[in-house]
């Protein structure tokens, strides 16, 4: 991890932030560390425009057959 990392992380996500990277580093410098995260979302902590689509885009499920022709074409 070089400082310019050090730098980006700090203008993005604070000092604390800085602090979680360094520790995670030298963790894996010493073993194998993985810190896995997640969150919870709920209808009530969901902020509603969040719900709204555009409707330029169409949203569906693909079917298997459908999902395998978009794999093979590049377009």
């Amino acid at each position: 991890m070089t400082l310019t990392d050090l730098k980006r992380i700090y203008k993005g996500f604070g000092f604390a932030s800085v602090l979680h990277a360094i520790n995670y580093s030298l963790l894996n410098k010493i073993g194998y560390y993985m810190e896995l995260q997640g969150m919870i979302v709920t209808m009530d902590t969901l902020d509603p425009k969040y719900l709204q689509t555009n409707p330029k885009y169409k949203h569906v499920f693909l079917s298997e057959e459908a999902l395998k022709n978009y794999s093979q074409n590049p377009e």
